[in-house]
């Protein structure tokens, strides 16, 4: 099945023969250019006088005396322009989000030749609805409805700065275009519109010669008049790609949606008969369903093995996600390594500037300037230079420049970051032997991005503090990309969709065919409402959603061999499906498809981590260990290998000096202040039993209890007291923590009189486990939080606490439950907390309650009880299941200890892989 440009250029050389010097080829991108030259010289007999190649962008700006203007520089200068008609503007860098939102809006008004003036009424007579006599009644009830909060009688801030905005937007858009025009430049949408403009009053003439509009789909308003001037002169010829099952006279698929309208005002050059080809020939389709993003990428190799096309460049890797370009790039072998791997990679996608390793060097400058100075010590935090210090390219790093430091000073932090990529760029890389071309790129894309912000500083056009500055940066090195050099007929084909346009080829692989993907979700970046959108005849989700139709089943439609694969793992907040495109081919045709997943089928043989078996070493190692913490028990039930690796193999992650207060740092702080509280109200009142009248001013007056917050916060930071000065974030965890202490109190004082018994106690337990022949005696145990005396359904209990400082979470409904890391969120918690009642309920004749106190769940003292359920059933004496546990812990520890029983990975990976310290060594995510 010949491909779509191979019919172009059929048809071009038997029109024009070999002289295309006349002829404009207008594509929606710039990769198909090399395909049409190759099918050109292929038709072509003797030399060819070749055409001229150019995108529908630069065709408009070749009509345009106007040049584009930077992003950035249109913000500022409608910045400038909105300080001039709103009172009490906000400063630069809180309108900037919205300015952008209002430039995406501009543009699209223009692009689409929308009315400006009647789009942009004002909100108060959107809101009277009777001077809108150009909506339908639909219309109008929809608009009713949408700005009945917008009513000027009830007007929040929000709402009212809303509003000076929206009746603003006219004389901004009008100043605008004005402002940019006397400058010489135009925002693209703008730049369009003008074009347009003097095409309609005749003051733009078209030079003679043939524009071939090639492998367009949806067309702006814009481009529809240039596509109608030329047509109606007899200068247009329009190729369109498209197959009759989605774009069939009597189809309304919505992939179809736009050329369905454009082969009816702007006729094929193309017989129709070409145009039958998704539902022809014998096409081999497979879904395949994985259970993570990378088993797509892992799934590559052997994919290639099975599919590689000869000539290779029939052979494409289709991207639906792009950010899974760079584990791509890593997943695909080399030749030296497998013999089935392809010769060449062509990557047509630009390499993510933010990918590079130069890239996160110069994160490390920004970062250590912006967040990285404690103003209060005056230095540098530890953690930030660390990060800069660690960094292979400090070696390179103008030591004089170390110590300068540029809070709100916007031009001397960019001369500090130029002249540090300066000296960058100048040496070696330390990441190769020489300086290799995306290091080069890099360092001078970065170079350049930073020279256009200098210019926009030095100028006043750009006036923002450093936070903006840096994320207006990261904004920008975002959207860079370093091209790949290659060429089209050698290697397999690794593009994105949009690269992918006007192309075919017979293999095809697609990552990431999932919904949200592919059509990609979209994103509400717009302050013109949506019926007002659809009315005016701009983008809409509808229009999208065509788009990636279009695209998707265009790839098809010629392909012999082709492979979709998605990630379907839906745990946790991921709410991941397959694309309903796929669901389309499934109940609309009548394609032969196979559909398989990663674990329940043979075709993904993705490389898995290997068990550890216990040799003679790990025996000895596991042998010397006399002491289990609950801790390490629940690492082994989580994933055995993560056990291994850590306390047998004894690796660790480096630590850190901290700037902060961390999650652990919190809970320490917060556990430390209430032992604090707690003693000394003991030693006050010189009794172990507390009553309500100690604890009601506290309660009453909860900064009572600030010192002891105050001392652990000394304690955990190594340092004196009065030393301690609580600013920003300190005084937020300081007052965070003062409330939870507050609200521990309060449940407290409704459940006097109690009895504290003990705080921040060591406990442990001795066991015998089986190991191999020998039996070994192994002490297990921990710290308990706090034990008190307190009524639990009636009866002095000993309650075991355990404080959390978050809320509360679904516990195991039995024993074997806790000891089974798919049962419930808190099986560890209660594994703890069970091991430490059974090991104080052997010296006490109370019935003995294991209890997790969630402080953010206890604010109702009447209802919240943090004793401890199974299923149903209030553990009101931990004796009655002793038994039962102790027996699940010593199946438990007899499987660690038998030499027969390897260290397996977890089968559970997306809930205990994700964020696990070694997921990088054994492979297994």
């Amino acid at each position: 099945m010949k491909p779509f440009l191979y019919h172009v250029a059929k048809d071009l050389i038997e029109r024009f023969g070999n002289n295309l010097s006349d002829v404009t080829i207008v594509f929606p991108g710039k990769r198909a250019q090399l395909y049409m030259n190759t099918f050109l010289s292929h038709f072509a007999q003797g030399p060819v006088w070749a055409p001229r190649f150019t995108t529908i962008d630069e065709l408009f700006q070749q009509f345009s005396s106007l040049t584009p203007s930077d992003n950035i520089l249109n913000v500022c200068t409608l910045y400038r322009i909105y300080c001039q008609l709103v009172p009490n503007p906000e400063p630069l860098d809180d309108f900037y989000g919205w300015g952008e939102i209002l430039m995406n809006d501009f543009d699209d008004i223009d692009k689409h030749m929308a009315d400006a003036e009647k789009l942009f009424t004002n909100a108060t007579d959107l809101a009277r609805m009777d001077q809108i006599d150009y909506l339908s009644d639909a219309q109008i009830a929809a608009l009713q409805q949408f700005f009945t909060n917008f009513d000027p009688k009830h007007q929040t801030e929000i709402k009212r700065r809303f509003m000076e905005l929206w009746q603003a937007m006219p004389e901004m858009y009008r100043r605008l275009k004005e402002e940019l025009r006397r400058q010489g430049l135009m925002y693209k949408g703008g730049l369009y519109r003008e074009v347009v403009n003097q095409i309609k009053n005749e003051k733009l003439i078209i030079k003679n010669g043939g524009y071939c509009f090639v492998g367009f789909n949806v067309l702006d308003e814009v481009e529809e008049a240039l596509f109608s001037a030329l047509r109606d002169s007899g200068q247009a010829l329009f190729y369109w790609d498209y197959d009759v099952f989605y774009a069939g006279e009597e189809s309304d698929h919505e992939a179809g949606l736009f050329l369905r309208h454009n082969l009816k005002h702007y006729p094929n050059a193309l017989p129709p008969e070409l145009f039958d080809n998704l539902m022809l020939g014998e096409k081999r389709i497979r879904f395949l369903a994985t259970s993570t993003d990378n088993a797509q990428v892992r799934y590559l190799p052997q994919w290639l093995k099975e599919k590689l096309t000869q000539p290779e460049h029939e052979t494409a890797v289709i991207l639906c996600d792009e950010a899974l370009m760079r584990p791509t790039i890593h997943a695909l072998p080399s030749p030296e390594e497998d013999e089935h791997a392809p010769h060449a990679v062509n990557i047509t996608m630009g390499y993510p500037l933010t990918d590079t390793a130069i890239h996160g060097y110069f994160s490390s400058l920004l970062d250590l300037q912006i967040d990285g100075y404690n103003a209060e010590l005056q230095q540098f935090r530890p953690t930030a230079l660390e990060r800069l210090q660690k960094n292979p390219f400090f070696s390179s790093f103008p030591q004089r420049l170390l110590p300068l430091q540029f809070q709100g000073q916007p031009l001397p932090l960019i001369d500090w970051l130029i002249e540090a990529m300066e000296a960058v760029g100048q040496a070696p890389s330390p990441l190769t032997s020489h300086l290799s071309p995306l290091y080069i790129e890099a360092t001078f894309q970065i170079h350049r991005i930073l020279g256009q912000f200098r210019w926009l500083v030095e100028q006043g056009t750009l006036a923002v503090r450093p936070t903006t500055l840096r994320r207006l940066m990261r904004q920008v090195l975002a959207s860079a990309s370093i091209p790949f050099h290659g060429e089209m007929d050698e290697g397999v084909q690794v593009m994105g969709v949009l690269e992918a346009r006007n192309l075919d080829f017979r293999h095809l692989i697609m990552l990431s065919v999932g919904e949200g993907t592919i059509p990609r979700r979209s994103s509400d970046t717009s302050l013109i409402p949506y019926i007002l959108r659809a009315h005016f005849g701009l983008d809409t989700t509808e229009r999208q959603d065509s788009v990636y139709a279009y695209s998707f089943f265009r790839l098809l439609q010629r392909a012999e061999d082709i492979t979709l694969v998605y990630n379907a793992n839906s745990s946790g907040l991921a709410q991941r499906e397959q694309s309903r495109f796929l669901r389309q081919l499934q109940t609309e045709t009548d394609l032969p498809i196979e559909v398989l997943s990663d674990t329940q089928s043979t075709v993904l043989n993705l490389q898995q981590p290997e068990p550890i078996e216990k040799d003679e070493h790990i025996m000895q190692t596991l042998l010397s260990k006399s002491y289990l913490s609950p801790t390490a028990l629940n690492q082994y039930i989580e994933c055995p290998l993560r056990f291994y690796y850590q306390q047998v193999a004894n690796l660790r992650m480096p630590d850190r000096p901290q700037d902060g207060i961390d999650a652990p740092r919190f809970g320490n702080i917060f556990h430390n202040a209430c032992e604090l509280f707690y003693r000394h109200l003991q030693e006050q009142t010189g009794r172990p039993e507390v009553q309500r009248a100690d604890l009601a001013p506290f309660v009453q007056a909860s900064e009572g209890l600030a010192p002891y917050v105050e001392q652990a916060f000394a304690q955990e930071l190594q340092a004196e007291p009065g030393q301690l000065h609580f600013t920003g974030v300190n005084m937020i965890i300081r007052d965070v923590i003062l409330q939870l202490m507050k609200q521990l109190v309060h449940w407290d004082m409704a459940h006097t009189p109690f009895t504290l018994y003990g705080m921040e106690k060591d406990v442990r337990m001795s066991l015998d486990v089986p190991s191999g022949e020998q039996t070994i005696t192994l002490k297990i145990g921990g710290r308990i939080d706090r034990m008190d005396i307190m009524e639990v359904e009636g009866h002095p209990t000993l309650r075991v606490v355990d404080y959390k400082t978050g809320h509360a979470k679904s516990g195991p409904k039995d024993i074997a439950g806790i000891f089974d890391s798919h049962a419930a969120n808190a099986h560890g918690y209660y594994l703890q907390t069970f091991l430490y009642a059974i090991i104080v309920s052997r010296q006490q004749q109370l019935p003995v309650s294991p209890s997790l106190f969630y402080v953010l769940s206890a604010t109702n003292a009447s209802t919240y009880s943090p004793v401890l359920k199974l299923g149903k059933d209030t553990v009101a004496d931990i004796r009655d299941y002793a038994d039962e546990y102790l027996e699940e812990l010593r199946h438990l520890l007899a499987e660690i200890y038998d030499p027969a029983t390897p260290f397996f990975p977890t089968e559970d990976r997306q809930k205990h892989c994700q964020y696990c310290d070694f997921r990088r060594i054994c492979n297994n995510f």
